[in-house]
């Protein structure tokens, strides 16, 4: 299973774009900061990660101001074919208020 949530902050937005069959795609970097625990420990997680989303779902992400706080949730895929980065890609998100 591949499946991925998390609760991120919205840090950047690049422009809506359209893949060659003509679907809306939108690029955001999220960020995130946690406490989590490991082996009875108390450790501080902090990242960033790149997302994208496709369709109505780009334009959903595309209405939200930067900063906002989102619980998302996705898979992880390969950038392009050849890449060795990891990309989250969205299947659902909510604005957390």
């Amino acid at each position: 299973m591949n499946r991925l949530i998390v609760d991120v902050i919205l840090a950047q937005k690049k422009a809506l774009r359209y893949t060659a069959a003509g679907i809306e795609a939108l690029e955001v970097t999220f960020t995130h900061e946690s406490q989590q625990t490991e082996e009875g420990e108390a450790r501080q997680v902090s990242f960033e990660i790149t997302a994208v989303a496709f369709g109505q779902m780009a334009l959903a992400l595309q209405r939200v101001e930067e900063h906002k706080k989102l619980h998302c949730e996705g898979f992880l895929c390969r950038r392009s074919k050849t890449a060795s980065t990891l990309r989250l890609h969205l299947t659902a998100f909510e604005v957390i208020e």
